[in-house]
């Protein structure tokens, strides 16, 4: 084989080669940024009531946790809103058929995080940060009226326009457990 065929023929093979590594490569790239969602927010929310306690007579005490995972690949850092978390009594008498969460008017909400914010710039950058595979726990505490249902509206507030809504049903009838 002469020195200009074999040069011919190295180059093409090293053409091809490229041209293979660089379809995998966005094969790759492509499953990981798009089919699995690498460079997307994940976080899962589950919201527990811990306790429902007598506080004082026709009122309760009641402690909720918000356990916040982070199940992606990217960090996660609450926008200005937070955790935000909201309420309402249902009325029990009329409450019959179909309940549509987003459609019940909530009281005013209230920011749990807001103790972590920085305040020269009023963001959560640099003190809460979730980290892929980070788990935060936050403690809520509540006074409310007994023998009522409450719809908790507990709101976690991405840095874009994107949220996650968790709606958590609480029940103040005291029973012999939690009197």
């Amino acid at each position: 084989m002469e020195v200009c065929n074999l040069k011919d023929w190295t180059n093409i093979m090293q053409n091809v080669f490229t041209v293979i590594a660089i379809i995998v490569g966005g094969c790759w790239a492509l499953r990981r940024y798009w089919y699995r969602r690498e460079g997307v927010w994940n976080i899962e929310m589950m919201v527990k009531t811990l306790s429902i306690r007598s506080f004082s007579p026709g009122r309760v005490f009641v402690c909720l946790q918000v356990d916040m995972k982070n199940v992606g690949q990217v960090r996660f850092t609450p926008g200005k809103d937070g955790l935000s978390v909201s309420y309402q009594q249902i009325d029990m008498r009329s409450a019959v058929g179909i309940v549509e969460w987003d459609k019940i008017k909530i009281g005013e909400r209230s920011d749990v995080l807001k103790k972590y914010k920085d305040n020269q710039d009023n963001t959560y950058e640099k003190a809460y940060n979730l980290d892929p595979g980070a788990c935060y726990v936050e403690e809520i505490y509540y006074i409310l009226n007994e023998g009522q249902l409450y719809i908790f509206d507990i709101t976690l507030y991405a840095q874009d326009v994107d949220r996650l809504t968790y709606y958590h049903l609480v029940d103040t009838r005291l029973t012999a457990n939690n009197s």
